[in-house]
């Protein structure tokens, strides 16, 4: 994931842990870090891609 981040990318956190994120939604089973997680690195990635553009 740092890899993915420092060159910009996408990153795999949609298949790890929102892939729990949706199945917990799917069952009402409240996972609050996950969805914390997934939220943190989402933001990440588009500064990453943001900061990547800006160097272009």
């Amino acid at each position: 994931m740092l890899q993915d981040l420092a060159g910009g990318r996408r990153t795999e956190i949609d298949a790890l842990n929102g892939a729990i994120v949706r199945l917990a939604a799917e069952k009402g089973i409240p996972v609050p870090t996950n969805e914390a997680i997934v939220r943190l690195i989402r933001f990440m990635e588009a500064r990453a891609v943001t900061r990547r553009r800006g160097r272009s």
